[in-house]
């Protein structure tokens, strides 16, 4: 058992010989462009997480507002805020 868990450990690392050989060229490029991958697909995750966060509390005071006015004032007003900024 510590055998194997030495052998797994150094998996993937070059020795002396390998580098003269030309036995690893592209092992590393690729894995981080994986790395890469899954970072910017996590991080687009993330945002639209965040931004439906941000949407739903902005839609949630207004819910609170249109109930304690009891009318929907609040939602009008908003809309033609956004309607003007575009």
């Amino acid at each position: 058992m510590l055998r194997l868990r030495l052998g797994d450990s150094y998996h993937g690392r070059t020795r002396e010989g390998d580098l003269k050989q030309g036995v690893k060229r592209m092992v590393d490029v690729v894995s981080y462009a994986l790395i890469c991958v899954a970072c910017v697909c996590f991080g687009l995750i993330v945002s639209f997480q965040l931004a439906h966060i941000n949407y739903c509390r902005k839609l949630a005071t207004l819910v609170r507002r249109s109930i304690s006015t009891k009318t929907i004032a609040p939602v009008l007003v908003e809309y033609e805020l956004q309607k003007s900024k575009q």
